[in-house]
């Protein structure tokens, strides 16, 4: 998604209320993308992982980067700086939404093998059971 950010429109009139609460995002914004980043960069210890952890580091660097024009926001009041967060934002939550449905489609694969697992070993372990005789448990 390419936004026309050949405008320098200011936005004035932002009461100190909104200026909080954009100041919160950012910082909140910052938090959550070094964590994602972190989190990404453990996943990446393992070659398997590095899977699951690549999508990770690039989603945080999305979310530091959309924090920083939010930022930039707040100190220049131009709203190219907004629409660029809001555009690298979109970009974290894109690479956060693609992982989750991946990670329901493995749940889902998961829960048919366990559940085919069951089918064909709960009658071999039953079997097993009336092998053993019960009344030699209860004596101990």
């Amino acid at each position: 998604m390419n936004y026309d950010h050949s405008y320098n429109e200011n936005i004035s009139g932002i009461s100190q209320g909104d200026i909080h609460v954009i100041n919160k995002l950012q910082k909140d914004m910052k938090f959550v993308g070094i964590f994602t980043l972190i989190i990404g960069v453990f996943y990446c210890l393992s070659i398997i992982g590095a899977i699951l952890g690549i999508p990770f580091i690039f989603a945080g660097i999305r979310l530091n980067e959309a924090s920083d024009n939010l930022k930039a926001f707040l100190k220049t009041d131009n709203i190219k700086s907004l629409f660029d967060a809001l555009e690298k934002q979109s970009r974290y939550f894109y690479i956060i939404k693609i992982f989750i449905i991946i990670s329901i489609v493995l749940m889902a694969i998961y829960f048919v093998f366990i559940i085919i697992f069951l089918i064909y070993m709960l009658p071999e372990i039953f079997k097993e059971l009336n092998k053993l005789n019960i009344k030699d448990f209860r004596r101990i």
